[in-house]
């Protein structure tokens, strides 16, 4: 879970926040709903703040406006954490 994820770097709480909210409007759980479909990057809307056309979560989701740009800031902040220009540092595994 991208939270998890998250949580294990001992971010600040408003930066955890902040990147909680960014994940919520962008309607993912785990990193691999916002990679590439053979796990080696993430997918560049991601980076942007907008939400991945071809997918779409069946969960009913909280209705989050978009967040504003200092939490986008944030959250591509933490997915530097992981990656680099999208290219993951640790490709996913089979699924």
């Amino acid at each position: 879970m991208l939270m998890d994820l998250a949580l294990s770097y001992n971010l600040s709480p408003k930066v955890l926040q902040a990147i909680n909210i960014c994940r919520i409007y962008l309607q993912v759980l785990t990193l691999s709903d916002i990679s590439s479909a053979n796990g080696t990057t993430l997918l560049s809307e991601v980076l942007d703040g907008q939400r991945p056309l071809d997918r779409s979560s069946t969960l009913h989701w909280m209705n989050q406006v978009r967040p504003p740009n200092k939490d986008w800031a944030l959250w591509r902040t933490f997915l530097q954490y992981f990656s680099r220009n999208t290219k993951l540092f640790s490709p996913l595994g089979p699924w």
